[in-house]
C-alpha cells in the first residue's frame, strides 16, 4: 500500500508542475503573439491554446483527485515525518501559496480565454 501512496503523491506533485508549466507556456506564447501580431502567429496560438487548456484541465483534475487520496492517507503516512521534522508550518505555507497560485491562474486563464475568442474571430472569421 505504501508504494501506491508514494506513487500517488509523486503524480500529484507532477500534475502540479505540469499545471504551472502549461500556464507559463501559454502566457509566453500569448505575449509573443501580442508582440508579433501577424496572422500566422495568431493562428498558431489559437490552434494550440485548446490543447494546452486540455492539458491544464487534466492536470487540475488529477491534482484534485490525487490530492483527495493524499489527504485521506496524510495522517497515517506523512504527518509523523512532517511533524517530527517541524515541517507543518512549511506545509501550511506551501499549500496556501499553491491555492493562491492556482486561483490567480484560473482568473487569468479565464481572461485569456476571452482574448483567444476574439483572436480566433480575427483569423478565422467564418468560424
Amino acid at each position: 500500500m505504501q508504494f501506491f501512496i508514494v506513487v500517488n503523491n509523486y503524480f500529484h506533485d507532477f500534475a502540479t508542475g505540469l499545471l504551472i508549466t502549461s500556464a507559463v507556456a501559454i502566457l509566453v506564447m500569448a505575449r509573443s503573439v501580442e508582440r508579433q501580431g501577424h496572422d500566422d502567429a495568431i493562428r498558431y496560438f489559437v490552434d494550440i491554446y485548446p490543447k494546452l487548456t486540455l492539458l491544464a484541465r487534466f492536470s487540475m483534475a488529477w491534482i484534485i483527485t490525487a490530492g483527495a487520496i493524499r489527504l485521506y492517507f496524510f495522517m497515517g503516512f506523512e504527518w509523523a515525518d512532517a511533524f517530527g521534522t517541524d515541517q507543518v508550518p512549511a506545509l501550511i505555507v506551501k499549500h496556501l501559496m499553491m491555492f493562491t497560485v492556482v486561483g490567480t491562474g484560473v482568473y487569468f486563464w479565464r481572461r485569456l480565454s476571452k482574448k483567444v475568442k476574439n483572436l480566433r474571430a480575427q483569423v478565422y472569421p467564418e468560424a
